[in-house]
């Protein structure tokens, strides 16, 4: 695309000391945003050279790459739209031969995209069922406004970075919250710009539209899902090579050369700096999590999330200080009772627990877990006829109850029997 070594430079060393870059590289669970951006931009080297020297054996390693970058990770389905983006920065004729070039990028694209939803649909039901369904209009602007304020403007200022970033948006607060209108006026003003800009060059439009394209598998079309880092892994190439473009374009300025060299020189510092320290962030779980309440404190979420991780590590009084802290910020959040119940039962505090899990059981007494645990914990206060009265509900929905319990309640309680010990005496009559 250049030969400008000033521009292929800073692009590369934005790529890689950029504090943003941090979570794909750290993490291990995300080497396919690494696999897929390695065969997506060698995708994008192979088609070019295709469209330098119209030789097939590039244009089918584009199309080979391309499959790899998809079995790599489904958000690779924007490469098609790239190649046209090329087209356009080459000034490549449009016609039928351009049309068929990209039509088997297409179809990848597209079988894969289905397979994508549907096993998206196939083995995340309950997840979709919980996450929040925006409007058209609604889902145009969040869109627009995590693209401004979370990827472009940590992208410039990096300071607020966090290894987690809640939602943060309901329908009911869309109205009202003028963030979400502000960052529109700023993309149509930018968009003012680019446009302005295609009458002079294609490397703005180029650059902009790279990150925007490659960015947009990340708004879904009925809701956002979440907001991180490694999403930008690949969409910031495109603004990494307008920041190239402007070094090297103001680096030919020989009143500005010195300053641009300084200038670039202290980025480089304040980017490494901060990735340096970011890197300790993803220590482990607790490291992680405590990032990103420091960041967001009021976010009951996170402090559900930290309370899992001290759980797992059967630190079960600093568990249900964080579980208690979710109530606080959203006395709805039913699982946060369910798991400060649990952590109660740990440290012996059971008659916290029955709160808890009667608190679960007056909105859902269909669930059978909390009168499993609750049987428990009257049975440790010794009221052992509410302790049987659980142990019926729990069998008659269904419960499996560890015989050991029963036998040492039987012990405790002359309780009737049960449907289900009706049914074995019946049985076992009956064979004799």
């Amino acid at each position: 695309m250049t030969k400008n070594l000033i521009i292929c430079f800073v692009t590369a060393l934005f790529f890689g000391i950029h504090p943003m870059r941090v979570e794909t590289v750290a993490w291990i669970s995300d080497r396919k945003d690494l696999l897929l951006c390695l065969f997506f931009i060698s995708s994008v080297i192979s088609y070019t050279y295709y469209s330098l020297k119209k030789t097939t054996f590039f244009y089918l390693l584009s199309l080979f790459l391309f499959l790899l970058a998809l079995l790599s990770k489904t958000v690779g389905v924007t490469l098609p739209l790239i190649l046209i983006l090329l087209d356009y920065f080459f000034n490549r004729k449009f016609g039928r031969k351009l049309i068929l070039e990209k039509l088997p990028f297409l179809c990848l694209a597209f079988i894969f995209g289905l397979i994508a939803i549907a096993a998206r649909q196939s083995y995340q039901p309950e997840l979709l069922e919980t996450q929040i369904e925006f409007k058209f209009l609604e889902t145009v602007l969040v869109g627009i406004y995590r693209l401004v304020f979370y990827y472009f403007s940590r992208t410039i200022t990096p300071l607020n970075t966090s290894s987690l970033y809640p939602n943060g948006f309901g329908t009911d607060i869309l109205p009202e919250n003028i963030l979400i209108y502000s960052s529109t006026i700023i993309l149509l003003a930018f968009s003012g710009v680019i446009l302005v800009s295609a009458k002079h060059t294609r490397k703005i439009v180029f650059g902009s539209l790279f990150f925007i394209i490659t960015l947009m598998p990340v708004f879904k079309v009925y809701n956002l899902g979440l907001s991180a880092d490694r999403f930008s892994y690949l969409p910031l190439i495109g603004l990494f090579y307008l920041a190239g473009e402007a070094f090297a374009f103001l680096y030919h300025k020989k009143k500005l050369r010195c300053v641009i060299i300084i200038s670039l020189f202290l980025i480089n510092l304040f980017f490494s700096f901060i990735t340096w320290n970011r890197c300790y962030v993803w220590k482990d779980s607790l490291s992680l999590i405590n990032d990103a309440i420091k960041n967001y404190p009021t976010v009951p979420g996170l402090h559900f999330i930290r309370g899992n991780t001290f759980f797992i590590r059967q630190d079960y009084p600093n568990a249900v200080l964080n579980y208690s802290k979710a109530i606080e910020l959203y006395p709805d959040q039913k699982e946060a009772y369910r798991y400060r119940g649990r952590s109660y039962v740990k440290i012996k505090d059971y008659s916290n627990a029955i709160s808890d899990f009667t608190k679960i059981l007056d909105s859902n007494p269909e669930d059978i877990e909390p009168y499993i645990y609750r049987s428990f914990s009257y049975y440790k206060k010794k009221a052992f006829k509410k302790a049987w009265e659980d142990v019926i509900k729990a069998e008659n929905l269904g419960g499996e109850i560890d015989p050991e319990f029963i036998q040492v309640l039987k012990r405790n309680y002359k309780r009737p029997e049960t449907t289900r010990q009706k049914n074995t005496l019946k049985n076992d009559s009956d064979t004799d």
